[in-house]
């Protein structure tokens, strides 16, 4: 249900609401009884929470993540196999978007909170980890955090891919966006310039990626067809050929059987 809710919804907004929270509800019944579903339950919570803040249902999303942070609680206490690092990781993961949330919905102290609780993760120190939380900086202003992320960032994105990817993009919108949330207009409008040469290169490449997939998709199936049409021809020629044999079968059995018929006549004739 909660995969095939996800798949809906990224489909068609709204359409698999209902399948994630009917998968959710399986897994909250489970959870009662046994620890083994806490953690695809709050990789699911999380998975749902961002779908919400994505959507811009941020009201939504808080509880969903208000829950996950229980169940990473639980599973820190009672599951013994949890591999090393991996709470830590998944608290990571729930503060950045419950932070931005909270943020959206005007909970400014809750968001300045859960802020300073990833800060105090070691998954914190990520960089990957670090551009998540650089949307909740952007959007509050904080001038000193949305520097030190991107001058982090910034270079690890450039030796890591190179400044032509989505990544490298997004790091400059969210650069934008908060160097105008701090007044500092003229430079945001400089890295927003950036950023939309980098995205329309990477819509052209995209596009010729695209257009080139198709046109091997077309040669593909140029050869399945030309394949199929001789594959075809060779069955029409077998047949052919085989008809022709049946037919001159066909002659030789009737001028073998005339030929005895006619002597059969002679014979009797000469009596």
């Amino acid at each position: 249900y909660c995969d095939a809710g996800y798949v809906m919804e990224n489909v068609q907004q709204g359409s698999g609401i209902d399948y994630m929270n009917r998968g959710l509800n399986i897994y909250r019944e489970a959870a009662q009884d046994s620890i083994q579903p806490l953690p695809v339950l709050s990789s699911n919570l999380g998975q749902m929470a961002r779908i919400f803040a994505g959507q811009e249902k941020y009201a939504a999303s808080i509880p969903l993540l208000e829950e996950r942070l229980q169940v990473i609680s639980r599973i820190d206490k009672e599951y013994t196999t949890a591999p090393v690092g991996w709470t830590d990781q998944q608290l990571a993961y729930t503060y950045t978007v419950l932070a931005y949330s909270q943020q959206m919905t005007g909970d400014k102290e809750g968001a300045r909170r859960s802020a300073e609780a990833f800060e105090r993760t070691q998954a914190a120190q990520h960089p990957d980890q670090q551009s998540d939380i650089m949307n909740y900086y952007a959007l509050s202003g904080n001038a000193e955090r949305i520097q030190q992320i991107y001058n982090r960032l910034e270079p690890y994105y450039r030796e890591k891919e190179d400044t032509i990817s989505r990544s490298y993009a997004s790091l400059l919108y969210m650069y934008a966006m908060g160097l105008d949330n701090i007044s500092r207009g003229h430079e945001a409008y400089q890295t927003m310039s950036r950023y939309f040469v980098i995205n329309d290169s990477l819509t052209q490449r995209e596009r010729q990626a695209e257009t080139l997939k198709y046109a091997q998709q077309m040669k593909t199936q140029e050869k399945e067809l030309q394949l199929k049409d001789e594959e075809a021809k060779t069955t029409v020629y077998r047949i052919l050929a085989l008809a022709l044999v049946v037919i001159l079968l066909v002659i030789v059995t009737a001028l073998w059987r005339l030929a005895i018929a006619h002597r059969r006549v002679l014979i009797k004739n000469r009596e």
